[in-house]
């Protein structure tokens, strides 16, 4: 029998509450099992500056990470705020929230200073929403009931990590600037011989978000479902989710195809994900001889390639599904499947020693 339906949230969760287990542990003291993909100096910087604030902390993506980073040394708070602020770094704040911007956004702003850049708005609020996934899309199979949308919600709060938030505007000083999460739900037997899979896609509320995580986790034997790990930050304008098994082994792997800012127009993206988390389309630039592997994309919205996903990007970048599986990636190049990972076939080439003419 098919239990997802039978998933029921117990009664909301007071917020406060909900950073209250993710800073210091679950009720039962056992702190959260969820794996992070893509930890790097600002994912600890994050961490750090919420058990300082005892809040959730969000970010703007233009932040200079690399001078912040250092800041927060488990000073208490008062001390972190000065120490931001001599970094022109405004913590704005609410009961449960802070939100980290550059403090030029608020004046004294210079005569040359564009509209778009200037922000009034004095309190601020924060939003997260849960829906399920469109089941015309086919690519959910069930929709959650609201009771379970909601403790779904409650635990991506408490475990995940959240994502960068552009600086949202105001007409005046009085009005409170709204900030939008937004989590899509999609249930799926990804696994036929598995438990049944969950997959969030987060991220910020609105037609151009700009980036999101994808949050994974597996039905139990009660219906509850449990989140296993989060992915590295995702390019997650106009994002679609879907499920496709890659490489012929039976099991679906996530596939997130989205549009990549390339200054007048986009470019295709696409990042493929296995139910552990493993991230088959990190497009490497180099990957031979001695030099060191890194993200072929640029730094993504601020945040560097350790915290990022590095998608393939090009003109029409999809799956060749004229042949497979296992299925390679064309486009931009052509990348195929190699010990579980895509690797550019233009590269291996190069690679490969050249044939003595004797």
């Amino acid at each position: 029998m098919n239990t997802v339906g039978r998933c029921l949230a117990k009664p909301s969760v007071a917020r406060a509450a909900a950073i209250a287990s993710l800073l210091f542990g679950s009720a039962t003291g056992s702190p959260a099992q969820i794996k992070h993909f893509g930890v790097s100096d600002v994912t600890r910087f994050i961490s750090c500056a919420e058990k300082v604030l005892h809040k959730r902390v969000l970010l703007h993506p233009n932040l200079p990470f690399e001078q912040l980073t250092p800041v927060c040394m488990g000073q208490s708070a008062d001390e972190f705020r000065a120490a931001l602020k001599a970094k022109s770094v405004a913590v704005k704040e609410d009961e449960d929230w802070a939100y980290l911007l550059h403090a030029s956004y608020f004046g004294p702003w210079q005569s040359y200073t564009m509209e778009g850049e200037k922000l009034y708005w004095k309190k601020f609020h924060v939003e997260v929403s849960i829906a399920n996934a469109d089941l015309k899309e086919q690519q959910t199979e069930v929709e959650l009931k609201p009771e379970a949308l909601a403790k779904i919600k409650n635990q991506v709060l408490e475990q995940a990590r959240l994502i960068p938030i552009f600086e949202p505007h105001t007409q005046n000083e009085t009005e409170v600037a709204q900030i939008g999460i937004s989590l899509h739900a999609y249930v799926r037997h990804a696994n036929k011989s598995g438990p049944v899979s969950l997959v969030i896609l987060l991220n910020e509320a609105g037609d151009w978000a700009a980036d999101g995580r994808i949050v994974y986790g597996e039905q139990k034997a009660d219906g509850s479902f449990q989140l296993l790990w989060d992915s590295p930050i995702v390019v997650a304008r106009l994002a679609q989710i879907s499920f496709l098994d890659v490489d012929g082994d039976g099991i679906e792997e996530i596939v997130l195809h989205s549009s990549y800012p390339a200054g007048m127009r986009d470019l295709d993206a696409l990042s493929a994900f296995d139910l552990h988390g493993n991230e088959l389309t990190r497009d490497l630039n180099s990957t031979v001889g001695s030099v060191k592997p890194h993200c072929a994309i640029p730094y993504l919205y601020g945040y560097s390639a350790a915290d990022g996903a590095c998608p393939i990007v090009g003109e029409g970048v999809d799956f060749d599904y004229s042949s497979g599986p296992p299925y390679d990636i064309v486009g931009d190049g052509k990348f195929t499947l190699s010990e579980h990972h895509y690797v550019d076939v233009r590269k291996v080439r190069a690679a490969r020693p050249k044939k003595s003419s004797y």
